[in-house]
């Protein structure tokens, strides 16, 4: 199984390339606790990080080649009604850092299995 690591990140983040592109870490004085994960619902939009505008999530999804029985599987993260990302997939661009962000929290889909490196 897999699981999804939530932790706040205290020290200060240079806004890399490298950050945007892993597309895991969050601007969360941008959103309110708590914060839900659930399965893709028809309908669902969010803005894909660097793509120009919204998107289906469905959409995004067959472009990021993933396959249909998959697609049901996917986690949504969100806070209220909004997504904030789909964990291990990308984040929305609403919600990234930038230079200027203070909070920042870092999540990441990762298997049960996976001891830290060491």
């Amino acid at each position: 199984g897999k699981r999804l690591l939530v932790e706040h990140i205290n020290e200060p983040i240079a806004a890399s390339g490298e950050i945007f592109q892993t597309g895991e870490h969050l601007n969360s004085s941008l959103f309110s606790f708590p914060l839900t994960l659930r399965g893709p619902k028809p309908g669902d939009r969010f803005h894909p990080l660097g793509a120009p505008g919204s998107k289906k999530v469905s959409d995004f999804l067959s472009g990021q080649k993933v396959n249909q029985p998959t697609r049901e599987l996917v986690p949504v993260l969100c806070a209220g009604d909004s997504i904030l990302a789909l964990p291990g997939l990308r984040i929305d661009h609403r919600f990234m850092i930038t230079d200027k962000t203070i909070h920042v929290i870092r999540v990441c889909w990762e298997d049960m299995e996976c001891k830290t490196k060491g």
